[in-house]
C-alpha cells in the first residue's frame, strides 16, 4: 500500500532573493559551480514529472523547471503540480547530490515551491 505524507511546500510568495542574477536557467545550466550551494530562485513550466514512494515509504517528486533552458528539481512529499504548469521553486542548487544510493547531478533541492497564473518567464532566475 502506498503512503502519501503531507506536503511540506508552501504555496505561496517566496521570500525576496537576497541577490539577483542576469539570466535565466541557462545561466545556472552553463555555470553550475557558480551556484553550487546556493539558495535559488527559479521560474518556468514543469516538464517530466513523476512522483514516487521510496522503500521506506516516503513520497517525493522529481521534476524539471523549464525556461531558456531547464533545471532537474528533487522535492519531498507530492506537490499538487502536473506538466505545463507555471511554477516558481527555491531552494539549494547542488552540482552533485546523493540521495541514497543515487546520484544526482546539477539539481535544486526544494523547500518552497509556488503556482503561477501567468506564461514562464525567459527572464532571470535569482538566488
Amino acid at each position: 500500500m502506498k503512503h502519501v505524507y503531507p506536503l511540506l511546500f508552501a504555496f505561496g510568495l517566496t521570500a525576496t532573493p537576497l541577490c539577483a542574477f542576469a539570466g535565466g536557467i541557462s545561466s545556472i545550466t552553463q555555470s553550475p559551480q557558480s551556484f553550487n550551494g546556493e539558495q535559488i530562485t527559479v521560474r518556468g513550466s514543469v516538464a517530466n514529472f513523476h512522483q514516487t514512494v521510496n522503500s521506506m515509504g516516503k513520497s517525493y517528486a522529481t521534476f524539471s523547471v523549464c525556461a531558456d533552458a531547464c533545471v532537474r528539481v528533487f522535492a519531498i512529499g507530492i506537490p499538487r503540480i502536473s506538466n505545463g504548469q507555471n511554477v516558481t521553486v527555491t531552494g539549494m542548487f547542488s552540482m552533485v547530490d546523493h540521495i541514497g544510493s543515487m546520484v544526482y547531478y546539477n539539481q535544486i533541492d526544494a523547500n518552497e515551491l509556488s503556482i503561477r497564473s501567468s506564461s514562464p518567464m525567459q527572464g532571470p532566475a535569482s538566488r
